[in-house]
C-alpha cells in the first residue's frame, strides 16, 4: 500500500465509523428495542470507538511518516547538490554500466554477481541504485541492455535473434515485447528507420 492510499483509507474508515455510529445510536435508543439487544448495541459503540481511536492513530502516523518523508528528500536534495557525492556517485554508475556491458550475455550476470564484483552487499546494491536512478537494480540492468541492443541493431549486422542473444535474452519474444514497451517502437520499425 503507498502512503498516500493509507489517508484515503483513515479518511473512508472514519466516514464509514461515524456513520456506523449514528445508525447505533438510533437503534439503541428505539424503545420497542428488547434489553438484551440494547446492551448489544452498546459494546458495538464501544468497539466503534475504539475503532475510531485507531483509525485517528493510523492518521496520525501517516502524519508523521509524510513530514519524516519530506526530511528525507530535502536530505537527498542537500546530497545530490554535492559535487564530491555527485562525482562518486557518476563514477559508480558508470563502473556498473560497463559490467552490465561486459557481462551481459554471461548466464551468472545476476544481481548477485554484480553486488560481489561492487564489493556491495545485494541490499546495498538495491538501495543504491534505487536512490541514484528511481529504478530497482533489475530495471537498471534491464534498460542498460536495452540501450546496447539499439546500438547492436543500428548496426544492421546482427538478427534480432543474435542481438536479444548478445544482450542476455534468452526468449527472442519477451526482448522485442521489453525493446517495444521500453522506445516505443517494434524492433523491425527500429532497424528500417535506423538502416
Amino acid at each position: 500500500m503507498r502512503i498516500y492510499d493509507l489517508k484515503d483509507k483513515c479518511e473512508e474508515l472514519k466516514r464509514k465509523l461515524t456513520l456506523l455510529h449514528g445508525q447505533l445510536s438510533e437503534m439503541k435508543d428505539d424503545p420497542t428495542l428488547p434489553v438484551n439487544q440494547k446492551i448489544k448495541f452498546e459494546e458495538m459503540i464501544k468497539n466503534y470507538r475504539e475503532a475510531m481511536n485507531a483509525t485517528m492513530e493510523l492518521n496520525n502516523l501517516y502524519q508523521d511518516i509524510l513530514e519524516a518523508k519530506t526530511d528525507d528528500e530535502s536530505l537527498l536534495e542537500e546530497a545530490a547538490n554535492s559535487d564530491e557525492v555527485s562525482k562518486e556517485n557518476i563514477k559508480f554508475l558508470k563502473h556498473l554500466i560497463e559490467l552490465i556491458s561486459e557481462n551481459m550475455n554471461k548466464e551468472d550476470s545476476n544481481v548477485d554477481f554484480y553486488a560481489s564484483q561492487l564489493a556491495l552487499s545485494r541490499s546495498t546494491l538495491f538501495r543504491r541504485v534505487k536512490g541514484l536512478t528511481g529504478m530497482n537494480i533489475n530495471e537498471f540492468i534491464r534498460s542498460v541492455r536495452l540501450d546496447k541492443s539499439r546500438k547492436f541493431l543500428r548496426s544492421g549486422d546482427y538478427t534480432v535473434n543474435q542481438v536479444a542473444a548478445m544482450i542476455g535474452f534468452n526468449s527472442v519474444s519477451y526482448f522485442r515485447t521489453l525493446f517495444k514497451s521500453n522506445f516505443g517502437i517494434s524492433t523491425g520499425e527500429y532497424i528500417r528507420h535506423n538502416i
